[in-house]
């Protein structure tokens, strides 16, 4: 029997993080999370095993790290999903890997004041946009490379944010902000709840949606639109 790999960061926690001590807290959504996209993709596929490698604020450096030192367990019709993070997300410490969204976790609580010094130095002086860009090329050719010396494994390449060669779109700005009427409604949820309180950045019917197309893509090479058939702006001024 196949079996589903999933490799990312949040956007592919499995759903056992709702009752993780570090996952969901926020009373938005709370009862609706008894399954999520992954889940649902495993189910279409009729994979006898789910394996997710999957880690809350995590770089590409840990996802291909992840991928890498699997590869050698994949096997025929196998079907591995490979989901992107943002670019500029660096894993500069080694044994806290969820701590790669430096700008995002600037006032860490836990981190000590010459931490917060290099880090706040590495931002001002050495962040570069165009070399974040660069680093995140290389890992699509890497994993693409991948993909191709594994013909009979199914392999797709998901993009957080940026861009991925087998998808239109991303999670980031077609699917998870998209759930908002306005950016303003978006940072007064943000202000409200603190920790996104949608397991993997979307509510429930979206985890469906997007399960569908992902599994169309394992099943019949169907491209994967993510600009297209996601329920938006759920969340209003009205309802965060």
């Amino acid at each position: 029997m196949s079996k589903l790999w999933v490799f990312g960061d949040s956007y592919s926690i499995p759903l056992n993080f709702v009752s993780d001590p570090e996952g969901i807290k926020s009373e938005i959504d709370k009862d609706v999370y008894t399954t999520n996209w992954i889940n649902e993709v495993a189910k279409s596929l009729s994979v006898s095993e789910l394996e997710a490698h999957s880690q809350l604020g995590v770089s590409n450096e840990w996802i291909f790290k992840q991928t890498f030192e699997q590869a050698q367990n994949f096997k025929t019709n196998d079907c591995v999903i490979i989901q992107l993070t943002n670019c500029d997300r660096h894993w500069f410490f080694e044994d806290s890997p969820s701590e790669c969204n430096l700008s995002a976790m600037y006032n860490h609580p836990n981190w000590a004041s010459d931490k917060k010094a290099a880090i706040k130095s590495y931002l001002t002086n050495l962040q570069s946009d165009n070399m974040d860009n660069i680093i995140y090329s290389s890992f699509i050719y890497s994993f693409m490379y991948i993909k191709s010396s594994m013909p009979n494994v199914k392999i797709l390449l998901l993009p957080g944010w940026g861009a991925g060669p087998d998808t239109i779109g991303n999670l980031t700005n077609n699917v998870s902000n998209a759930e908002f009427d306005c950016a303003e409604t978006q940072q007064l949820f943000y202000n409200k709840v603190g920790q996104d309180s949608r397991l993997n950045h979307m509510s429930i019917n979206n985890h469906h949606v997007l399960a569908d197309k992902v599994s169309n893509y394992f099943n019949y090479q169907t491209p994967i639109d993510l600009t297209t058939g996601f329920t938006a702006a759920i969340y209003t001024k009205d309802y965060i």
